[in-house]
């Protein structure tokens, strides 16, 4: 009876580390995936800030006097 208890307490214990590691696991991957976002969405920002600098580049926004002279 005891060499079954031993063997339940051993199975039980394994379980646990297992969960915990998946556990941890999983929480890691979060935080990659998190951060590839991230960055992901930096780069959307830059692209489109950059698309907005061409954007007034050609209707000419960022001569000073274009602002006076269509007014």
């Amino acid at each position: 009876m005891i060499p079954v208890i031993i063997i339940l307490l051993i199975a039980a214990s394994f379980a646990y580390y297992m969960q915990q590691r998946l556990k941890i696991r999983r929480e890691q991957e979060h935080e990659r995936r998190m951060e590839r976002f991230e960055n992901l969405m930096g780069l959307l920002k830059k692209q489109n800030s950059d698309k907005e600098d061409e954007r007034s580049v050609a209707r000419g926004d960022d001569d000073p006097d274009s602002y006076r002279n269509k007014n």
